[in-house]
């Protein structure tokens, strides 16, 4: 299983991480220290919460816990970019891509290897993005799987979790998507 979340960092208040009692909320007493050490606490805020988002996504789909309480999910790093979240006695890794425009995170628990895929759309809305992101996701797993593209589909279940399936060979591959701004991106566990 997977998560992934995306930022696109021309959206998002760099200055968010100067808010004390919004910091107090998002992250743990360490992972702001993590931050202010930062030469980019801006940048790494958004770092921290993709972590988070990433996990958490990758915790609902397990547990169906939709709580979010994003100082509940405590990261921590192994090295540059690569973590570790922890909730509720679960560790989830995370691997976390920082760009100029946007920073994209994926989990996966200790189990998994995940294939990924980060994507700049030109799209000018929410669903046009979501679209593309889409459309590209169900690109990538036709072709990995030798399948044509038009046999699979892309749906969601009565929890709104993504999944990929194809009624020729009844294929049920769980996915993740995230959007934001000008970007999408994917993960799908391999």
């Amino acid at each position: 299983m997977v998560g992934n979340d995306i930022v696109d960092l021309g959206l998002a208040d760099i200055d968010a991480w100067k808010r004390k009692r919004f910091l107090d909320k998002v992250l743990t007493p360490s992972e702001q220290l993590l931050m202010l050490d930062s030469g980019d606490p801006g940048t790494f805020f958004w770092v921290l919460w993709s972590m988070k988002e990433s996990a958490y996504k990758l915790h609902f789909r397990k547990n169906l816990d939709r709580a979010l309480n994003p100082a509940r999910f405590r990261c921590s790093f192994q090295n540059d970019f690569e973590g570790r979240v922890e909730v509720d006695e679960q560790v989830y890794r995370t691997n976390s891509t920082v760009c100029s425009n946007y920073v994209h995170t994926t989990a996966i628990d200790a189990k998994s290897r995940a294939v990924t895929k980060s994507d700049e759309v030109s799209a000018g809305s929410f669903n046009a993005v979501r679209k593309k992101t889409i459309e590209s996701l169900i690109r990538f797993f036709s072709a990995a799987a030798d399948l044509n593209s038009e046999q699979v589909k892309f749906l969601e279940d009565k929890n709104d979790l993504p999944f990929l399936t194809c009624d020729v060979n009844g294929i049920f591959k769980a996915c993740s998507i995230s959007h934001h701004g000008r970007f999408g991106a994917y993960a799908i566990a391999v």
